[in-house]
């Protein structure tokens, strides 16, 4: 290969152009024929996948070469156009070559970014919009874009703006810091948006800086709205799960507090709006606030009853359970599913026998009635603590046959839990 890669080398870049009118017009050109010589020489040397180096040398030969020529006979750019084009060209085979040879460079996000750049590069010389182009691009890959197109500056901020954004979405914790020092930064409302559904006390710290508050109180967004409402609310945690619940008028303040008076029925509202959510989810609803739940189910699982349990480890299980005595089947089934990492084994073993008590002869009812919700962590779970078997067991042979079915495609062989080990 390396020599078919010296010959073709020696046989490319024929392109034969027309007289330039400016000495930029030559230079540019000429520092693309270099780039693109330096580029085929990286692709001999480098070692990545054979698949992978065909498709950078077709790009670097082939296609470079059928651009540049569309270029220089496009009779409707001026000079300058076409040099900035070809410069364009040459930062982005410099920045990939620069990224394969250093190893900064997901080898495949190459393909993509390869089939991108000439139709981003006709959208710019059209002064056309590249949103068509750009939506699906990682952070990487928009900011490679970003670099090859700088001499756009109009383009090449509005692509650094969403690289930064897509990157503070992959390092979320980075989002209210970030927010706090660019307030007028482009795509700050979308920001909140997602802090809104996933680190939503973020919004009132930010809607009590003085820097920050005019942006919390002006978005349109639901969510950040009902949470700026109710940020100096005395049981504004207590609301908080049910952030979607209240600005919809599903329900009120009032029905959430009275709700909170006793920590069975607060915990049986959370399970029944999540449960509520599945369904709109099922019918194509979009549903926003169901994160917020989550999280609340997972905290007070462990604040109502795991943490009891597992701290009365040593006493009889009448005391031990008392605090999930109450409780509907349903509830059992969040706890259990919400304990993956803090549940004694024992404590999980009393929750399961518990709930398996109140399921009569078909324990594929539980499934239809919690709406499979998570019901893959629930069978992961089960296999680790060894009563998949007992559960299954509680289920007509034809809905057990489609049940294992189900917990074959969510288990991943090679895992510390694996398929043996779930049936034993």
């Amino acid at each position: 290969m390396r020599y078919f890669f010296s010959l073709l080398l020696s046989c490319t870049f024929l392109f034969c152009k027309a007289q330039p009118i400016t000495n930029n017009y030559t230079y540019s050109f000429d520092l693309l024929q270099i780039e693109q010589t330096n580029f085929v020489q990286m692709i001999d040397t480098v070692r990545i996948d054979d698949a992978i180096k065909w498709q950078l040398l077709a790009f670097a030969t082939q296609k470079t070469d059928s651009i540049k020529i569309a270029i220089d006979q496009h009779t409707q750019l001026s000079d300058d156009d076409k040099c900035r084009a070809f410069n364009s060209i040459n930062y982005f085979l410099k920045s990939i070559r620069g990224k394969v040879v250093s190893k900064r460079f997901e080898v495949y996000d190459i393909p993509d970014a390869l089939e991108k750049f000439p139709n981003i590069l006709q959208c710019i010389l059209r002064n056309d919009s590249i949103d068509t182009y750009v939506k699906d691009l990682g952070a990487r890959r928009t900011q490679l874009m970003a670099d090859a197109f700088k001499e756009y500056t109009t383009y090449a901020n509005y692509l650094k703006q969403i690289a930064t954004y897509k990157t503070l979405l992959r390092t979320p914790e980075a989002i209210e810091k970030f927010i706090l020092q660019e307030p007028g930064f482009r795509y700050a409302d979308s920001l909140l948006q997602y802090l809104a559904s996933h680190q939503p006390t973020a919004i009132w710290r930010l809607a009590q800086q003085a820097s920050t508050k005019a942006l919390c109180t002006n978005s349109n967004h639901k969510l950040v709205k009902q949470l700026v409402s109710m940020a100096s609310h005395y049981a504004r945690e207590a609301l908080l799960p049910f952030t979607e619940q209240l600005a919809d008028s599903a329900y009120t303040i009032a029905d959430i507090l009275k709700a909170r008076s006793d920590v069975n029925t607060y915990y049986s509202l959370l399970v029944n709006t999540a449960q509520y959510n599945v369904v709109r989810i099922n019918r194509g609803e979009k549903v926003i606030g169901q994160q917020l739940i989550k999280n609340a189910l997972h905290y007070y699982s462990n604040q109502f009853y795991i943490n009891t349990i597992n701290e009365l480890h040593n006493e009889k299980d009448r005391q031990r359970f008392e605090c999930v005595s109450l409780l509907r089947k349903q509830d059992l089934y969040y706890i259990i599913i919400n304990g993956e990492e803090e549940l004694y084994t024992s404590s999980y073993i009393g929750l399961f026998n518990r709930l398996m008590k109140g399921l009569g002869n078909n324990a594929h009812d539980l499934f239809t009635m919690i709406q499979f919700d998570d019901y893959r962590l629930f069978l992961k779970l089960a296999g680790q603590y060894g009563t998949l078997v007992p559960f299954l067991e509680k289920m007509p042979v034809e809905q057990r046959f489609i049940t294992l079915h189900k917990l074959v495609d969510s288990l991943e062989l090679d895992n510390t839990i694996g398929l043996e080990q779930s049936m034993q």
